[in-house]
């Protein structure tokens, strides 16, 4: 059976609630081992990406949310600063006209796995108006999978 990759976004100051989508992913043991035991996974606290030095993977982007004007895209990356972990950048835009405040990303990896989020690069969104770009909140994930 495959696991899964879970993110949702919650906005604590009105109603919009978004639900997440499950998004497939495989753990697979390390290659070579006989049985399925999951490694321990090293912490990740000592990483931080920069978003300047971010290099786009080959892989499309995929909308994992798109619910009452808002849209969460997960965009892979070429980065990855130790052999376990891969660089994702989260994007959340709204088209909503209310603004969205007190934003919040939480996710869930497979067992086996652990994630980290650095910092949005903002937690407000001011309402949409059609004679502006949609506002964009960025955010760097980080996912470590010592089975791979």
């Amino acid at each position: 059976d495959d696991e899964v990759l879970d993110a949702s976004v919650t906005d604590l100051s009105s109603n919009i609630n978004a639900t997440a989508t499950p998004i497939p992913v495989k753990v697979l043991p390390k290659s070579g081992s006989s049985n399925a035991q999951l490694m321990d996974v090293k912490p990740m606290n000592d990483i931080k990406v920069d978003i300047q030095s971010i290099k786009p993977g080959n892989q499309s982007s995929l909308v994992i949310i798109e619910s009452n004007d808002i849209t969460v895209t997960l965009h892979f990356t070429e980065n990855q600063p130790r052999e376990d972990v891969y660089v994702l950048v989260v994007s959340t835009t709204s088209r909503n006209t209310s603004p969205l405040s007190n934003y919040v990303l939480q996710s869930v990896v497979p067992k086996g796995c652990k994630v980290r989020l650095q910092a949005p690069s903002l937690t407000e969104l001011a309402g949409y108006s059609p004679f502006l770009p949609p506002p964009a909140i960025t955010q760097i994930m980080m996912i470590a999978n010592p089975n791979k």
